[in-house]
């Protein structure tokens, strides 16, 4: 984070504490929202796993990818909070169940 605000201080550009995600980002990280990507690792970090793997930490929202570097926020994480604020994903029913018994 330190040589990212002198890399911007340096070249005169300015510098957003809070990063906004991008068309592509969104874009992945709807598409990363819809399939089973996410392994749970510990009470706040999970970790992705497709072509390559990521660890993302929701408490802190960080990422390990190389997109989340270099602009702070990736499809990662935002398929990641979007997938843990659906009902749908945190209340999803156990397959299966309890089998009948038959009586004779």
């Amino acid at each position: 984070m330190i040589s990212m605000a002198r890399y911007y201080s340096m070249n005169q550009k300015t510098y957003f504490e809070d990063p906004e995600p991008n068309a592509k980002c969104k874009k992945f990280g709807n598409r990363y929202a819809k399939e089973q990507y996410f392994i749970k690792l510990d009470r706040d970090r999970w970790q992705f796993k497709f072509k390559e793997t990521h660890v993302i930490t929701r408490s802190t929202q960080h990422c390990t990818c190389k997109y989340f570097v270099k602009s702070g926020v990736c499809g990662h994480l935002l398929a990641l909070n979007r997938l843990c604020k659906s009902d749908e994903f945190v209340n999803k029913p156990k397959h299966g169940g309890q089998k009948n018994r038959k009586t004779l």
